[in-house]
């Protein structure tokens, strides 16, 4: 089968070329795939530079926007991707068509502003953290896997002990002493807490790149308290209304010639990376990631065998229904 990433790219660079036109800027695509497990991929360093292999080649300018679907990545990625394309620009918008969510979001609060499309949604940008401290759990094939902890659990958790179980502060040493005993050890609780500063941290100084630190420091702390601890779920789907009434973003509403090249762009892209549903079968080649611009187009791919799956040591099988071998993967320009 002809991968669509390359066959379709003169009609998705015609619609890049209508978005610069609405927007009267330079538009660069950064696609990852939600499949998660070995097929999937996320917001990452690896990023880095390629973004800046499309920001040489278009040179410092007014305004980048960056039209972004993720379900999240790395926590710490989206600071210096901001930065970076800082250097080449005056204004940076960010343009949601559909998913901008967790890194995606957070991406998002260094810009000038969010075109969020009437399907778009952001989310909380509470992070989950994986360390060698972490306990380990099955991984559903005979072995195991280090389990991720998330901030907002622990938050949640003693939050329960101290508001809806009364426990008192000066025995709140034993409800932490009840999450090392369930296996949970305290370095990585005190990991929790260091992702936890960290997140509120670069929420804020990515708002400061664009909002009055000072005067407005009120609206600031509201959206940073909103978006790391107060939607609760950490897959909580935030509309346009709320992040712009209720939350207080700096959020547009896409004319209806650029909602339209928006979301026919994101379908280009779900198509060639078939965001929709992938089902390896024997060798195989798929597409899983996009940065795109007029001037590069760099994509993620996954080569690999799959095999029927078969049960280990008594474990079910994988949920796809087979076994993946990955050959080879990385970046590759088309």
């Amino acid at each position: 089968m002809p991968r669509l990433i390359a066959t379709e790219k003169p009609a998705r660079l015609a619609l890049i070329r209508v978005i610069e036109k609405e927007r009267d800027s330079r538009v660069i695509a950064y696609v990852t795939d939600p499949r998660g497990g070995v097929l999937g991929t996320r917001i990452a360093d690896d990023a880095i530079p390629l973004f800046y292999e499309h920001l040489r080649r278009i040179g410092k300018v007014p305004r980048i926007d960056v039209l972004l679907q993720t379900y999240g990545g790395n926590t710490v990625t989206p600071n210096t991707l901001v930065h970076l394309l800082r250097e080449y620009c005056d204004e940076l918008g960010v343009l949601v068509p559909y998913r901008a969510m967790s890194a995606g979001t957070l991406f998002s609060l260094g810009a000038n502003e969010i075109v969020m499309g009437p399907l778009a949604s952001l989310g909380p940008v509470d992070p989950s953290v994986s360390n060698d401290f972490n306990p380990e759990v099955d991984d559903g094939k005979g072995g195991k896997r280090r389990l991720e902890i998330s901030v907002e659990d622990v938050s949640g958790y003693i939050a329960l002990a101290r508001d809806l179980a009364g426990v008192r502060v000066e025995d709140m040493a034993a409800v932490l002493a009840g999450l090392t005993t369930a296996g949970v050890h305290p370095l990585s609780l005190g990991n929790v807490q260091r992702q936890y500063l960290l997140i509120r941290s670069l929420s804020r100084r990515l708002l400061g790149l664009h909002m009055n630190a000072e005067a407005e420091k009120t609206r600031i702390d509201s959206i940073v308290d909103v978006l790391t601890e107060k939607l609760y779920f950490h897959g909580y789907h935030i509309s346009r209304h709320e992040a712009e009434k209720v939350i207080g973003l700096p959020i547009a509403h896409p004319s209806p010639a650029l909602e339209t090249a928006m979301w026919d762009l994101y379908v280009a892209y779900a198509r060639a990376l078939q965001l929709s549903g992938f089902e390896p079968q024997g060798s195989f080649v798929v597409d899983s990631a996009a940065i795109e611009s007029t001037e590069l187009t760099h994509n993620f791919y996954i080569k690999g065998t799959a095999t029927k799956a078969t049960a280990t040591r008594g474990a079910p099988a994988p949920k796809l229904g087979v076994e993946i071998d990955v050959d080879r993967q990385g970046w590759e320009a088309v």
